[in-house]
């Protein structure tokens, strides 16, 4: 009996073509067993998660904000939507945007980032003797409301005399030789019943309205306002309406009597087809693919969308959507 086991053992099998002793195989059994008593885990840490969206578009309900051109529109016609978007997170969030305007002929949609400032200094214009101050005008062209902001800055309580007053002369288009308008400020000028006057054109007045309301109830005009900044620089801002840019304009103040203090951009000159030269340049900026929100801040863009003149009639659903760049490095925030 004992030989006959012996000589089980000696016998050979073959395993993934190889002839292996049968007594070796066994002992590759014993070992294979033996590893299923080790552990796989330790334990388990659960929790659950309340996470709250970090990048979103502000004012939108259900991550969707209406745009400004649903409605009824003309074919060639150009809109514009400004759009905040805001970043809770502890990092800051790459987005790019993405339109399905391509996908009609005829329907084309560009983003730009926020309006920029450019900035005029102001030159002395006043009698020989009179102070000389560095001032500023500030001119913001913006897109996303069809509107142009002029911040003219002028030294502390200059229209405390008598005869201080500001103009604000403006053409609609890029070219001087279209009739203008003016805008003045004159808060001492005998007349309790305004301090705001809007003329056109400029130099014959042939249309006059008096008085913050009345002006600012012209189409041209969204908002006139003087802004007292106890001791810091006086500010005149003036809001107009579209076009956005390629407008021209000049800008002059006096404080009135002798040697008195007078600023105005180069070349100003009272004329009904003038207006200085100075032209509101377009300071869109086409956003790159990939835009950075700010950790705990926000940014500011504008979709210009442009319906073709040749575009046919019917409903047109223009969508863009604000999205991760997801080729970016992923980074995980830390509370």
């Amino acid at each position: 009996m004992k030989d006959k086991a012996k000589n089980a053992l000696k016998h050979k099998v073959e395993v993934a073509g190889k002839t292996i002793p049968t007594m070796i195989l066994v002992g590759l059994f014993l070992v294979g067993g033996g590893s299923a008593a080790l552990l796989s885990t330790y334990g388990t840490v659960s929790g659950t998660a309340d996470v709250d969206q970090a990048v979103y578009i502000e004012g939108a309900s259900d991550n969707t904000l209406t745009a400004g051109y649903d409605g009824d529109l003309t074919a060639g016609s150009t809109t514009y939507q400004q759009f905040t978007v805001a970043n809770d997170a502890n990092v800051s969030a790459d987005v790019k945007f993405d339109s399905n305007a391509s996908e009609v002929a005829g329907i084309t949609q560009e983003v730009y980032g926020s309006a920029s400032d450019q900035q005029f200094n102001l030159e002395q214009g006043g009698d020989s003797g009179s102070t000389v101050v560095d001032q500023t005008l500030h001119v913001t062209a913006d897109p996303g409301l069809n509107s142009v902001t002029y911040r003219a800055e002028l030294p502390t309580d200059y229209f405390e005399t008598s005869a201080a007053n500001a103009n604000f002369q403006v053409s609609p288009t890029d070219s001087d030789l279209e009739e203008n308008y003016q805008l003045t400020y004159y808060p001492e000028n005998g007349d309790d019943s305004w301090d705001w006057r809007f003329m056109t054109p400029s130099a014959s007045k042939n249309t006059k309205e008096y008085g913050k309301e009345d002006v600012e109830a012209r189409s041209e005009v969204q908002s006139v306002d003087y802004i007292d900044n106890s001791g810091s620089p006086d500010v005149l801002e003036v809001t107009l309406s579209a076009p956005a840019y390629k407008q021209s304009f000049g800008f002059q103040a006096t404080d009135g009597g002798e040697g008195y203090d007078g600023f105005h951009t180069a070349g100003f000159s009272f004329a009904d087809e003038s207006t200085s030269g100075h032209q509101v340049v377009d300071q869109r900026e086409e956003v790159s693919e990939t835009v950075s929100v700010p950790s705990k801040g926000s940014s500011t863009f504008v979709s210009e969308t442009s319906f073709a003149l040749n575009l046919a009639g019917g409903d047109y659903t223009v969508g863009l959507q604000v999205e991760p760049d997801t080729s970016q490095e992923e980074v995980t925030q830390t509370s």
